[in-house]
């Protein structure tokens, strides 16, 4: 196991996780490198997302006879924001432009983070769409840091409930009255999909500030470990079609939840993702 102050590197990684954990993980790497805990996310502000995030954050929706649009746009603040957004844009999939069109069609994936979402509350909405945009994006990041950046990326896993993440709970928001699936456990499954690509890259969990294994599999969370192999066997049964019989094979073969998942992530990530 390693450690994260001797693994990160503030010049390009990324961190990933609990808001309240990145400031900790941060705070601890300065007092390894002794230096001052003061105002520590202004000492590293491309160290997370969420900067990276400020010209979604700044921008607000709004919603005109069923369309989703700009009420006001916010503007990119440094450089590296610009470089960010134009390579967002960029991605068919994961654009915050994705979000800018009829309400009608986006409804069942705006519930899905958005649990209690009153379809006809015209302010819900906008705000649903703008946290669909800023999901994606934040999923985006992952591979940005990675591909673009060839930097790392650190998960950190303390303060996340695993059971929350696999079964996609949603937890009341206080700021905003609404059940809200947390963006961790967005970002979390996301990786899981896409681990056969993402386990031969730089990408690292940690617990306590130290390396550990992906959170599917950790055997000693047996109810975890349970929810994540029944999300595989979801995503096999949408893209079995697909799926060629050697992985399907594979897959036959498992003895146990832990094989299945491992089989699962033998699967080329662009069939099941």
């Amino acid at each position: 196991m390693a450690n994260f102050c001797a693994q990160f590197n503030p010049d390009g990684d990324m961190l990933y996780g609990r808001g309240e954990e990145i400031t900790r993980y941060l705070k601890e790497y300065q007092r390894f490198n002794r230096g001052s805990t003061a105002k520590v996310r202004d000492r590293y502000p491309y160290a997370f997302i969420n900067n990276y995030n400020m010209m979604i954050t700044n921008t607000f929706l709004c919603l005109n006879q069923g369309q989703v649009l700009i009420d006001k746009k916010g503007a990119p603040l440094t450089e590296k924001q610009r470089e960010y957004h134009e390579a967002l844009r960029d991605s068919f999939k994961y654009s915050p432009d994705t979000t800018l069109r009829d309400v009608a069609p986006m409804l069942t994936s705006l519930k899905k983070s958005n649990v209690n979402l009153d379809e006809t509350n015209q302010k819900q909405v906008a705000m649903a769409s703008k946290d669909l945009a800023i999901r994606r994006s934040s999923k985006f990041g992952i591979q940005f840091a990675i591909m673009n950046l060839g930097a790392a990326v650190h998960y950190i896993l303390d303060g996340i409930t695993m059971s929350v993440v696999v079964n996609k709970e949603a937890l009341k928001n206080e700021s905003v009255g609404l059940m809200k699936v947390p963006i961790v456990t967005s970002e979390l499954r996301h990786v899981f999909r896409l681990w056969n690509f993402y386990k031969t890259h730089k990408l690292y969990f940690y617990k306590d500030f130290l390396t550990t294994i992906p959170p599917w599999n950790d055997t000693s969370d047996k109810k975890a470990l349970e929810g994540w192999a029944t999300y595989a066997r979801q995503r096999v049964a949408k893209y079995k079609d697909k799926i060629p019989a050697p992985y399907m094979h594979g897959l036959d073969k498992a003895i146990d939840d832990l094989t299945y998942i491992q089989a699962f992530h033998d699967i080329p990530h662009y069939i099941c993702s």
